[in-house]
């Protein structure tokens, strides 16, 4: 399913690691360089497939190599430096518009560095990506900018939802569809991305003890406003966080309840267990045989085969051999399915 998406990759610091220090027994934390970081996006996607690059903002997941290539410094220098390098390797990578006014010393600077970055992306790039978050209110000053430089038909606007409570799909997409629409007339841009996720924090409110269900509202916020978008003349692409929650939990999951995920086309079903006096293998291998006989998993299954990733790791845990016990391997699974689920969901709509 590689070749069917074009995934937005926010890159963040690598860990640290420990390394005893030569000829003696100290150790001391050695962070290591970010180009881990971009080995690990051709490990997963390979060289010639097409991804979106962005830098975080999130300052737990930041260091001082992602605060350069975020500095406006020198017009974005060390960020189109980098994307220069990165696209010898990565032909097709496409660069989000980097727009922090740290490493200006003054508005007309920061203006002049900003275009100086925007004359590179247009020598450089036939494609960039304007992402911004639904609230913010500085996007029309942004893209008034950005026009001035970049043409407007090569622009993709990225509008960021985060996250969406239940109930909410349809109040956003009417506020999307204002911004949608503002942005159509006043910038002639016709290429935008929806991203939100409407995966709660925690799972509580959705569950009895052991079984629960929520609707997904990214997928119905996408269904409400695709056919508005384009009769505003615009092309609406569907993306999402594939069911995963933007908050990070930098909490270490300890005496957690095993669960497995499954995505259906416009909600998400869970089965779940307390580990109780058993291991947490037989606990998982118990909610995978209930998962398993559930009739809108067999649904699932069908729809993806046992060709799909996701699927064949609960298949095997049903059977009492799960492959893994920790939590970040189920959320991989939940996000195997998502994106696999979802593909399958748009070609048949």
């Amino acid at each position: 399913i590689k070749d069917q998406i074009i995934p937005l990759i926010e890159l963040t610091r690598y860990r640290s690691v420990s390394k005893k220090i030569l000829g003696s027994n100290i150790k001391q934390k050695i962070e290591l360089s970010i180009s881990k970081r971009i080995d690990k996006v051709e490990t997963a996607l390979g060289k010639e497939r097409a991804f979106i690059l962005d830098l975080t903002e999130d300052n737990q997941l930041s260091n001082e190599q992602i605060r350069t290539l975020r500095s406006s410094y020198n017009g974005f220098g060390a960020w189109c430096s980098f994307l220069k390098e990165q696209k010898k390797r990565f032909p097709k990578i496409i660069p989000v518009i980097q727009l922090s006014e740290e490493g200006s010393d003054s508005l007309d600077q920061f203006v002049e560095n900003r275009t100086r970055q925007f004359l590179f992306l247009k020598d450089y790039f036939d494609i960039y990506v304007y992402r911004f978050f639904a609230g913010d209110p500085h996007y029309e000053e942004d893209l008034s900018s950005i026009v001035q430089v970049l043409d407007s038909k090569k622009i993709v606007c990225c509008i960021d939802l985060g996250f969406i409570p239940q109930g909410k799909g349809s109040i956003v997409g009417s506020d999307v569809l204002g911004i949608i629409q503002t942005i159509r007339e006043k910038f002639a841009v016709s290429q935008f991305v929806v991203a939100g996720t409407s995966f709660p924090p925690s799972i509580s409110d959705f569950t009895s003890e052991e079984y629960g269900m929520f609707s997904l509202e990214e997928v119905l916020l996408f269904s409400k406003i695709q056919e508005q978008a384009a009769i505003l003349g615009t092309h609406l692409y569907y993306s999402d966080y594939a069911c995963i929650n933007p908050n990070r939990n930098s909490v270490m999951a300890r005496g957690w309840i095993p669960k497995i995920d499954c995505p259906q086309e416009q909600k998400l079903f869970f089965y779940r267990k307390r580990r109780g006096d058993w291991n947490y293998a037989d606990v998982y291998c118990e909610v995978a045989q209930r998962m398993i006989q559930d009739s809108k998993y067999q649904q699932i299954k069908d729809l993806l085969t046992e060709n799909c990733w996701g699927i064949r790791m609960i298949q095997q845990t049903a059977e009492g051999n799960p492959p893994n016990l920790s939590p970040s391997f189920w959320i991989s699974v939940r996000l195997n399915l998502a994106i696999t689920a979802r593909i399958k969901f748009l070609e048949l709509s």
